[in-house]
């Protein structure tokens, strides 16, 4: 069981959301050229069924010193949204090259995008992420369970784990799972 706050603000994650890393990994980042593709957000309400929540089509443009991504899409079945979003790297000492956003309203320089209606950073959009709205006792099953996902399937052992990592995993997971139950009775003492 995770409690939440009654006061709650919208999260990133029920958001759209543009990764800088997604970008990079399909190599949507090559110099001097223009690249088109298309862009897919689905989420999963089911246990095996994902529901296609948004779409968009981008333009990838390195050319020159003109860096940006112009992306397509439609807002609601009614508008039709044209942004472009300029890209600037940066060098990091130990060497390559790291790209960013930067927020199209604000200007700051971002891993991340998020949209509603147009895509904008985190504090733009006045998001907070999933774990502040949390309490102690709701982070700790919420750690407890990624625990156990990454080492089970099924509720058995994952066949490429080995035995010493998934025995590591799960003595955290039940750790994890104590603390949230000591502080689950705590609560109800306070409530007696």
């Amino acid at each position: 069981m995770v409690w939440y706050r009654s006061d709650k603000k919208k999260t990133t994650d029920d958001l759209l959301q543009l990764s800088i890393g997604w970008m990079k990994k399909h190599k949507c980042f090559q110099e001097n050229t223009v690249i088109n593709g298309g862009l897919t957000w689905k989420r999963s309400s089911e246990l095996f069924y994902s529901k296609v929540v948004g779409s968009a089509a981008y333009t990838s443009n390195f050319i020159g010193k003109e860096r940006c991504i112009t992306l397509n899409y439609v807002f609601r079945k009614q508008e039709n949204i044209k942004v472009n979003i300029s890209i600037v790297c940066s060098f990091p000492y130990f060497g390559g090259k790291r790209y960013w956003f930067l927020c199209p309203q604000c200007g700051r320089k971002v891993a991340f995008l998020y949209a509603e209606k147009y895509f904008l950073c985190r504090c733009c959009q006045n998001l907070c992420y999933k774990a502040q709205q949390m309490g102690y006792m709701g982070r700790m099953f919420e750690q407890s369970n990624k625990y156990q996902d990454r080492v089970l399937e099924n509720g058995q052992k994952k066949r490429w784990i080995h035995r010493t990592t998934f025995e590591k995993y799960l003595d955290k997971s039940e750790e994890y799972e104590m603390r949230g139950l000591v502080s689950m009775c705590k609560d109800f003492r306070k409530l007696l």
